[in-house]
């Protein structure tokens, strides 16, 4: 691969010569490669996965790139060389990472507090708590606050509820979920 700057010739360019290169622009420069050749096998199970995976996160990204509001959103965060739809792309590819549960203020009374630290390569969108019987009955859900720190997420518990296990939800603007599930003494 190679990059060209201000070059004559190549400056705007883009697509392929025959089947042998392809000149593409991307943050303002142009990158020449050899061209992408047709696959002579059928893809494995996982191949076709990942393809799955990245055909879903690409039409995320153009809806994204349709809506000029969450365009903006998406490149206020965009570092250099990177644009809205990569962004997306890459976003709608990653769920977000719950990176710590902290239920030591919750004692199943009304007004105990679950903390959760919760982040995402753009935004994580909700955190929902869940709370359970030891007999897996739910006894509680609902939707934590996000501090104002951004990362972290406070769940205040609404009754009576002492419960065994807490399950915890996160979830990005794509809709990619991370549970975390935690024993409560």
């Amino acid at each position: 691969m190679a990059k060209a700057d201000n070059n004559v010739l190549l400056n705007g360019l883009t697509g392929s010569i025959g089947k042998q290169v392809t000149i593409k622009q991307r943050g303002g420069k142009t990158i020449v490669s050899k061209a992408q050749q047709p696959r002579e096998k059928a893809a494995t199970a996982k191949q076709q996965e990942a393809q799955d995976k990245f055909s879903e996160a690409s039409a995320y990204a153009k809806g994204i790139i349709k809506d000029e509001e969450m365009t903006a959103m998406y490149r206020s965060m965009a570092q250099p060389g990177q644009n809205a739809y990569n962004l997306a792309l890459k976003d709608a590819y990653n769920a977000p990472v719950i990176e710590n549960l902290e239920t030591g203020k919750y004692l199943g009374k009304p007004g105990d507090t679950i903390q959760v630290r919760a982040t995402d390569d753009f935004r994580v969108f909700r955190v929902t708590v869940a709370i359970y019987s030891g007999k897996d009955v739910l006894l509680e859900k609902g939707n934590a606050l996000m501090a104002r720190n951004g990362k972290d997420w406070v769940y205040t518990a609404t009754g009576e509820t002492k419960g065994s296990k807490v399950i915890v939800t996160a979830e990005d603007l794509p809709g990619n979920e991370t549970k975390q599930e935690i024993e409560i003494a």
